[in-house]
């Protein structure tokens, strides 16, 4: 159909057409640009954002949590095992101390001069501090 052969009733009906779509365009950009709705969705955007953001926070907080007592419990086993391995040592050193006390009483016993000098210093070293102590608590 061409311009020429259209009818009258045909052009206002075209015309009437158009007129609504503008009007309803006219009428969506106006419910766009109104601040209270423009309002509203940034509103809800920011409410939507905050949601994301708490998640993530959650989130992190919740592993963060996690790797902490995972580390707590991990310095726990080590501090234990390096607790349990200086008793360990400590009773293995007292041990070979008894021993060899032991040994240099025997010595000594029996008369052994080095033994005996050991003992004699050591008895000399005890009988200072005794005095020194004393001479302390004196003044």
């Amino acid at each position: 159909m061409t311009e020429q052969t259209r009818s009258a009733a045909e052009i206002e009906a075209d015309l009437e057409r158009t007129r609504n779509e503008l009007t309803s365009t006219v009428n969506l950009l106006t419910e766009r640009l109104n601040p209270k709705t423009q309002l509203a969705t940034a509103k809800e955007s920011a409410l939507e954002a905050a949601d994301r953001l708490s998640d993530k926070a959650a989130t992190f907080l919740e592993k963060s949590g996690t790797q902490a007592v995972a580390f707590a419990k991990d310095a726990s086993a080590s501090a234990k095992r390096v607790s349990g391995d200086a008793k360990g040592a400590a009773r293995t050193l007292k041990d070979e101390a008894t021993v060899k006390a032991k040994a240099l009483a025997d010595d000594a016993v029996e008369g052994d001069p080095k033994a005996l000098a050991i003992l004699g210093a050591a008895v000399a070293a005890v009988g200072a501090l005794v005095v020194g102590a004393f001479l302390r608590r004196t003044r």
